[in-house]
C-alpha cells in the first residue's frame, strides 16, 4: 500500500489541465485564475486625502503659527465622489473628505481638528508639509504591474483588488466534473439495511467454485 500523498501525486500527474472560461467577478470566489492579471491603471488613480480635513497649498502655510495663523479663503468642498478639474483662480483651501482626490493647487491636507473657520476663511495655526496626510497616486498598485499571477485561487482579498481595477470578468480554469464510483459488498445504498457480511455470501456457490 502506498501513502496517500504518493497516490494523490500519481493521480494528479494523469489529470490534464482543463480549459478556461470567462466568468463574472461575483461568481469568482474559489476559482483559479488561468491568466495573470496586469493592472490597467494606478490604484488609487489620483492623489487623495487620507482623512477629513482641508486640502491646501503647503507653501502658503510656511509663516503660520498659533499666535499668527495663516488665513486661506475656503474655495469649496470636495466629497469622496467628486473630482475638481478646474484650477482655482487664487490660493485657498478646500474642505475635503477621506478618499477624495486633491483639487488642483493643493498638495497637503491638515486635519479638521487642528484648524478653525471664521468668516469664510480657514485659520491654519502651523506650517503644513507637502504631502502631509495625502495618499499618492499608485500607492497600492502601479499601472502595468502584475498583481495576480496565473494559478491564484481567488478569495475575497483578490476579488476586492480585481474590483478596484474595474475587472468585471476574469479568466479562470474550468471546473472538473467529478464522479464517485463505489464498489464492494460491504457498501449498501442509503435505503438498504446493513447486514452481517457472512449472511450475504452464497457459501454453496463458493464451495462449488472451489472444487472446479
Amino acid at each position: 500500500m502506498i501513502p496517500v500523498e504518493e497516490a494523490l501525486a500519481r493521480i494528479l500527474e494523469e489529470i490534464p489541465v482543463l480549459g478556461s472560461e470567462r466568468i463574472g467577478l461575483p461568481d469568482a470566489d474559489g476559482r483559479v485564475l488561468s491568466e495573470a492579471v496586469v493592472a490597467p491603471r494606478d490604484v488609487p488613480p489620483w492623489d487623495n486625502s487620507s482623512m477629513d480635513g482641508y486640502a491646501l497649498p503647503s507653501a502658503e502655510t510656511r509663516p503660520a503659527s498659533r499666535e499668527v495663523p495663516v488665513r486661506l479663503r475656503i474655495l469649496g468642498e470636495v466629497p469622496a465622489g467628486r473630482l475638481v478639474a478646474e484650477p482655482p483662480v487664487a490660493a485657498g483651501a478646500w474642505r475635503i473628505l477621506t478618499g477624495a482626490p486633491l483639487p488642483p493647487g493643493a498638495d497637503a491636507v491638515i486635519p479638521q481638528e487642528e484648524v478653525a473657520v471664521a468668516a469664510g476663511e480657514l485659520l491654519v495655526p502651523r506650517p503644513v508639509a507637502a504631502g502631509e496626510n495625502v495618499r499618492p497616486r499608485g500607492e497600492d498598485v502601479r499601472a502595468g504591474e502584475t498583481v495576480l499571477p496565473a494559478g491564484t485561487v481567488l478569495r475575497p482579498p483578490a476579488i476586492g483588488l480585481l474590483a478596484a481595477l474595474g475587472r468585471a470578468l476574469v479568466q479562470v480554469h474550468q471546473r472538473p466534473t467529478v464522479a464517485i464510483l463505489s464498489t464492494g459488498d460491504e457498501l449498501v445504498d442509503l435505503h438498504e439495511t446493513v447486514e452481517r457480511f457472512g449472511d450475504r455470501l452464497d457459501w454453496g456457490a463458493l464451495a462449488a467454485e472451489a472444487r472446479r
